[in-house]
C-alpha cells in the first residue's frame, strides 16, 4: 500500500506534502514516512492503527471477517465505530462504502495488514507528526496510541478529540480541518 501512495506522489509531481492517514491508512503513512520520501514535511494521523499489531481479539476478528458484504453487520460496525450521531445519509454512505470493499482487501486488512509489525521502522521517521484520537474510540483507543505509537516517534504531538469515536474524518471534520498542531 505504501508503494501505491509513493507512486501517486511521484505521478502527481508533489515536491512538498503532508501525508494524512486514517486508521489502517495511518499505518500506511507511517510505513511510507519511514522511507523518508523527498518532499515529506509532516504526518497527520487520525485514529491510526499502531505500528504494532492492532488490538483486535480473536472473536472480534472472526466477527469482522464474517461481516464482509453483510449490510446489517456492516451497519453495526459503523455504529460501534462512531460516538457522534451521523446523519442518515452519511451513515448510509459509510455502509455503502464498506459494501464496495473487495473481499480480498477486507481479508487482507484483517489477516495481514492489521497484524503487521512495522515498529522497527519508526525510528526512521524524522518529520513532525500530529496524532489525533477520539476519546471514545473503541477500535484504536487513545491508550493504544499512547503505548504503541507515541513512544516510538521523536517528534509527535497528540490531540484527543472529545466526544468522538474512530471515524474522525466523518465525526470530527471541523476539529480535524482546523487543527494547527504542526
Amino acid at each position: 500500500m505504501a508503494d501505491h501512495v509513493a507512486a501517486s506522489i511521484v505521478e502527481l509531481g508533489l515536491d512538498r506534502f503532508t501525508l494524512v492517514g486514517h486508521s489502517m491508512g495511518g499505518k500506511v503513512a507511517l510505513a511510507l514516512a519511514a522511507r523518508r520520501p523527498a518532499g515529506l514535511r509532516s504526518l497527520v494521523l487520525l485514529a491510526p492503527s499502531p505500528p504494532s499489531a492492532e488490538p483486535i481479539g480473536h472473536q472480534q476478528r472472526k466477527t469482522l471477517l464474517a461481516a464482509w458484504g453483510a449490510r446489517p453487520a456492516l451497519a453495526d460496525i459503523v455504529d460501534a465505530a462512531t460516538l457522534r450521531t451521523l446523519s442518515v445519509d452519511v451513515r448510509a454512505l459509510l455502509i455503502e462504502d464498506m459494501l464496495s470493499v473487495a473481499r480480498q482487501a477486507w481479508r487482507g486488512w484483517l489477516l495481514a495488514g492489521s497484524r503487521e509489525d512495522i515498529t522497527a521502522l519508526m525510528a526512521r521517521i524524522d518529520v513532525p507528526v500530529c496524532v489525533m484520537s477520539g476519546d471514545g474510540d473503541t477500535a484504536i483507543p487513545t491508550a493504544v496510541i499512547e503505548a504503541e505509537l507515541l513512544p516510538r516517534l521523536a517528534n509527535a504531538a497528540l490531540l484527543v478529540i472529545a466526544g468522538a469515536g474512530h471515524l474522525l474524518p466523518i465525526e470530527a471534520t471541523a476539529e480535524v480541518a482546523n487543527t494547527t498542531i504542526l
